[in-house]
C-alpha cells in the first residue's frame, strides 16, 4: 500500500490512465489521494482562518482608536457646553450642573442595565438535571 502523495504519483506513472488497475490498487489510490486532499483542505481552512483573525483584529483596533476618539469628542462637546453655560452662570457652577446630569445618566443607565441581568442562570439546564437526579433517584429506588 502507497504511503503518500510522493509514491502514488510514481503509481500513476507506471500506469497509464487507460490501463486496467486492479479494484483494491483502485480504492488505495483513492484512500491515498482522499487524504491527501482532506489535509490540503485542513491546512488551507487553518490558514484562512489565521488571515481572517488577523484581519478581524486590526478591524478591533481601529475600531477601538475611533471609539477613543468619539469619547474624547464627547466630552470636548460637554466641556464647550459648560462654557457657553458659564457665560449665564458661574462656570464652576456650569461644570457642576453637567457633571452632575451626567452622573444622573450613569446611574440610571447602570440600574436599567443590572435589572436586565441573568437572576438564574441557566435555567433549563437546572431544571432538567433536577428531572434528571429525580429520575435516577425513581429508577434506584
Amino acid at each position: 500500500m502507497p504511503e503518500s502523495v510522493e509514491e502514488f504519483k510514481v503509481k500513476a506513472a507506471v500506469y497509464p490512465p487507460d490501463a486496467e488497475l486492479p479494484t483494491s490498487e483502485l480504492v488505495r489510490e483513492i484512500a491515498i489521494t482522499a487524504r491527501a486532499l482532506v489535509r490540503k483542505e485542513v491546512e488551507l481552512a487553518r490558514l484562512e482562518l489565521k488571515a481572517d483573525m488577523k484581519t478581524e483584529l486590526s478591524t478591533l483596533i481601529g475600531l477601538g482608536i475611533a471609539g477613543l476618539f468619539g469619547l474624547l469628542a464627547l466630552n470636548m462637546f460637554f466641556v464647550a457646553f459648560a462654557l457657553g453655560l458659564g457665560t449665564v452662570i458661574a462656570g464652576w457652577l456650569a461644570a457642576i450642573f453637567i457633571g452632575a446630569g451626567l452622573l444622573l445618566l450613569c446611574g440610571g443607565v447602570g440600574a436599567w442595565s443590572w435589572g436586565k441581568r441573568v437572576k438564574a442562570p441557566m435555567k433549563t439546564t437546572r431544571k432538567t438535571l433536577e428531572e434528571d437526579v429525580e429520575w435516577a433517584k425513581q429508577k434506584l429506588a
